[in-house]
């Protein structure tokens, strides 16, 4: 599935990785920013986890 909408964010990200149907993120300037980038890992690594 394609979700068009915005970017994944520091903010978001807790709530759109465990999403069963999503494989992907845009993630947008995200990685320029090592702190904020690191969040969105963090919630990808914690859904693989699960």
């Amino acid at each position: 599935m394609i979700q068009s909408g915005g970017s994944e964010t520091a903010s978001n990200a807790a709530e759109l990785s465990p999403q069963q149907d999503m494989e992907g993120a845009r993630v947008g300037g995200a990685p320029r920013k090592a702190d904020v980038f690191g969040v969105i890992v963090k919630a990808a690594e914690a859904e693989k986890r699960a």
